[in-house]
């Protein structure tokens, strides 16, 4: 979670020191990832986990979201700004296919249409779902949803994907780690009440319905 958190602390301080006269209300955080067929996504995770609408693929962004909003409060709170409140929700970006076919919303340049309407004056982008900058990055949200914010007269940010952050590469071979030695689910560490999350994806989880379900795809017996 530590570079979103340091992504949004960032934005955050630099939108007040260029526009003094703005309070934390008129801002508004947009978690946003790559859409999905609401289908698809629907079918993300095992259905026993009953994970509702836009299945574990939504719960998954949803609750890392809900722990950046929680650590940049606490933050926030330390330095003094007791009892603030961030305005932020999960939206979705760079969908694809037919008009016809639905996909997972609101989508992020419609949102940013709607914000002045609310009562907003800036707005920082977060790429929640991606971990790296590439075009659907650089394109879509430091173009597109940045021309979308101009066209709003909100000030923009959008904040760093983990990259190369020291926290997200050590908690990459934290993983790797886990996996080799075998460590117990139980004892492995976590930030959310989804997780951990299962080694080998089980039978029947994450159906595709444009390429039909193939189990154990990897090899390997779930």
């Amino acid at each position: 979670m530590q570079p979103f958190d340091d992504g949004v602390l960032e934005a955050i301080d630099s939108l007040r020191a260029e526009h003094p006269e703005l309070a934390l209300a008129d801002v508004e955080v947009l978690f946003t990832t790559h859409s999905v067929p609401t289908s698809d996504a629907n079918k993300s995770g095992p259905d026993t986990r009953s994970f509702g609408e836009g299945g574990a693929y939504a719960a998954q962004h949803l609750a890392v979201a809900e722990v950046v909003v929680a650590d940049v409060v606490q933050a926030l709170a330390e330095r003094g700004e007791d009892g603030v409140e961030l305005n932020w929700q999960l939206v979705y970006q760079s969908r694809s296919g037919p008009a016809s076919q639905p996909w997972l919303e609101p989508d992020i340049n419609d949102v940013i249409e709607g914000l002045p309407e609310r009562g907003r004056k800036a707005v920082i982008v977060v790429p929640l779902g991606f971990v790296s900058d590439h075009m659907e990055v650089l394109w879509d949200l430091d173009n597109e949803a940045k021309e979308s914010a101009e066209e709003a007269e909100l000030a923009f940010r959008r904040t760093p994907t983990p990259g190369v952050h020291p926290a997200y590469v050590s908690g990459l071979i934290d993983l790797v780690e886990e996996r080799i030695k075998g460590t117990p689910k139980a004892e492995r560490p976590r930030r959310t009440d989804l997780g951990p999350w299962y080694d080998v994806c089980r039978a029947g989880c994450c159906e595709n319905e444009r390429l039909g379900f193939r189990p154990a795809v990897a090899g390997l017996q779930p």
